[in-house]
């Protein structure tokens, strides 16, 4: 004998849903499409008796019930994940930390939209700040798994809710991290490689500079630079005409069956990155043209931080949004903040590509 607790999802034949599985039994129940009910098995797949659990409102159809065999194991797959990422890194000698999500003040950034409560605090849209906060205090292996907000329109892989994996180590360049980074993905996928949507992924590094990045899309920066000088885009910048070239040409051909680190980036992108010889020391990882991670080189010079804030400030009140920058990350630069390089991973976005889906989930 074997007892079976699960939904109904048609009645003839029976078609249990039990623990994300279909179940075929032989025989009738009298319950209704919907019910939970509680079966006894023989054997023979037999049913010797029932009863019902609850009873469902009746507003459900088997077209809505149909799907949710599937959803509990993708559910399940990217919970089990989740938890494989916390355990990763305490395996690797990290300190998980809690930071607060609701913030009085965050990092200006002129590309990040934030989301802003009724009370005028925002919610985060990275621990970043807290994190480094956090290093300063003597912290120097230290990661976050937690939830962020930008307020971007939402797609097939962006949520404006998501979930953000964050680490830093102390004293360390930006190789360490990369190695982390593939370390994490080959644990989560038990393996050297991922297949997703039937092609082959190989967890191994390719590394190209921003520049080689436009070349191999058959175009050159300084061009560029000369075609905006034509004086045909009055209403938007340099830059913004390189990101949109970046992400129309250049970005769909990163990480193509690999992992593809984009390093070397100009100085105009340095966001909270050390620059030396107009070069932004900072990486972003892709595979097969979608942005998984961003990492930096970080900077802990007080007042080239806060110059680059004020920069930033100004950049957004121009577009008529006001950012409460977060000083007290400023004055806790006046302590010193170790040399540390760290990145944030946007976990939803991982997951699709370890369960082989082409979008990501909404949370629930």
């Amino acid at each position: 004998m074997k007892q079976l607790r699960g939904r109904i999802i048609c009645k003839n034949p029976v078609v249990l849903f039990e623990e994300g599985r279909f179940v075929k039994l032989a025989g009738e129940i009298d319950a209704d499409t919907g019910d939970l009910v509680e079966i006894t098995v023989q054997k023979n797949r037999l049913i010797k008796n029932s009863r019902v659990l609850v009873k469902s409102s009746g507003s459900l159809n088997s077209n809505n019930l149909d799907i949710l065999p599937q959803n509990y194991a993708l559910r399940k797959k990217q919970f089990e994940l989740i938890w494989k990422i916390r355990q990763f890194f305490h395996k690797n000698g990290f300190i998980e930390a809690v930071t607060a999500i609701l913030k009085d003040a965050i990092i200006p950034e002129e590309h990040i939209e934030p989301i802003r409560s009724e009370n005028g605090q925002f919610l985060a849209a990275s621990p970043e700040l807290s994190l480094k906060k956090l290093l300063i205090g003597g912290f120097d292996k230290i990661f976050e798994l937690t939830h962020a907000f930008r307020n971007d329109n939402p797609g097939a892989f962006h949520n404006k809710e998501f979930i953000i994996a964050e680490w830093y180590r102390a004293y360390c360049k930006l190789d360490v991290i990369q190695n982390d980074f593939i370390e994490l993905i080959k644990y989560l996928a038990e393996g050297d490689k991922i297949i997703w949507q039937g092609k082959k992924i190989e967890l191994k590094a390719e590394i190209i500079s921003f520049g080689d990045a436009f070349k191999k899309a058959g175009m050159e920066l300084e061009h560029l630079r000369e075609y905006f000088r034509s004086g045909e885009f009055d209403n938007y910048s340099y830059y913004e005409l390189a990101d949109y070239a970046f992400e129309r040409y250049v970005q769909p051909m990163l990480g193509n069956g690999n992992i593809t680190f984009l390093v070397d980036f100009p100085e105009w992108k340095s966001a909270l990155a050390v620059v030396e010889n107009h070069l932004t020391k900072r990486f972003e990882a892709f595979i097969e043209g979608i942005e998984l991670a961003n990492a930096f080189y970080e900077l802990n010079d007080r007042n080239e931080q806060k110059k680059r804030f004020a920069r930033e400030e100004a950049a957004l009140k121009k577009r008529g949004v006001s950012i409460k920058a977060d000083k007290g990350f400023i004055d806790a630069l006046g302590w010193g903040m170790p040399e540390a390089s760290g990145i944030a991973v946007g976990v939803d976005r991982l997951l699709l590509f370890l369960t082989n889906q082409t979008k990501i989930e909404k949370l629930l």
